[in-house]
């Protein structure tokens, strides 16, 4: 399929320890998806457009959120869907699309507590929506976008070296007090090489 083959060849140009797909892998649009198989050092992120269960039972799906100590690194999966009133329930929308506040709560009661080096999420702080989209930010028009809410309650309690998130589907970078933020656009890879303080390049990998 067409993700196995950009896998295989980000395995053939950076021969990385870890591959982490930031979200919206495509799990849940067709009934052979639980039977995709990826390469050991493949992990991937749920994104909005997953259903949940089917990432859940994947053997490649890093979690709905965790910390990897040998990486210093904290993940966290789910968004909201902007557009959610235009989809199909249980067919192009999950209604658990977002962790629930107690699973939030947790998320960033571990973040806190691990202080990583590296952040990957599927989406961004709300504070970084000014910067990334064209204001468009709830969907429910209740004002809540509890997500990116939540990940805004990291940030402010904990400052990375790195946060790497998709979800916004273009490329952005920026500083902010200390932490490089890049959104990774859609088929493209971020080669993150931790040992060099110098800013990654975003590669093709199609």
């Amino acid at each position: 399929m067409h993700l196995n083959k950009s896998i295989n060849k980000a395995n053939r140009k950076f021969q990385p320890e870890l591959i982490v797909h930031v979200g919206d892998v495509g799990f849940g649009w067709h009934k052979k998806d639980p039977e995709r198989r990826f390469v050991e050092t493949f992990r991937f992120l749920r994104g909005n457009h997953d259903r949940p269960d089917w990432c859940r039972a994947h053997p490649s799906y890093l979690g709905d959120y965790g910390y990897l100590d040998k990486y210093k690194l904290f993940y966290m999966s789910g968004a909201e869907s902007i557009d959610q009133r235009m989809r199909v329930e249980n067919i192009d929308w999950w209604r658990d699309e977002q962790l629930s506040m107690q699973e939030l709560q947790a998320a960033i009661d571990l973040c806190v507590e691990k202080k990583p080096e590296i952040i990957v999420t599927h989406d961004a702080p709300i504070s970084l929506y000014q910067h990334v989209t064209n204001g468009t930010i709830y969907s429910n028009g209740e004002g809540s976008n509890r997500t990116a809410d939540a990940l805004q309650v990291m940030f402010e309690a904990w400052k990375p070296k790195w946060w790497i998130f998709g979800h916004h589907h273009k490329l952005f970078r920026t500083k902010i007090n200390g932490t490089k933020f890049i959104c990774v656009p859609v088929c493209q890879m971020l080669n993150l090489d931790t040992s060099k303080d110098i800013d990654s390049k975003i590669s093709y990998v199609l």
